[in-house]
């Protein structure tokens, strides 16, 4: 739907929407809030900060606020990143302040 992503949960089939679905059954637009600190000295922390832009590349997450700040005591940068990740679920599944964020 959309080329957005569909989040599924343990033991839950993906079920076949059609656009003749009333409202209630068809699948919510959902966010979900995340904050890293990428120590750009770390290699975890790169690859993180790689999936993090790719997500965001392909539109399914997109930036609230980020900063970059040199560290003096890692001699590198520090980049700070709040990110949003969007992706469909089922109705049944949809927590109720993300229902209220974004709607299909």
């Amino acid at each position: 739907m959309g080329g957005m992503p569909y989040r599924n949960y343990p033991g839950e089939t993906v079920p076949l929407f059609k656009e003749t679905d009333p409202a209630y059954e068809r699948p919510v637009l959902s966010q979900e809030a995340h904050v890293d600190v990428i120590h750009m000295a770390n290699p975890d922390d790169v690859k993180k900060l790689d999936v993090v832009m790719n997500k965001i590349s392909r539109r399914v997450a997109f930036i609230c606020d980020d900063r970059l700040d040199f560290c003096d005591k890692e001699n590198n940068y520090v980049y700070f990143v709040r990110w949003m990740e969007r992706f469909l679920e089922s109705p049944q599944h949809a927590r109720s302040e993300d229902r209220s964020a974004v709607r299909t």
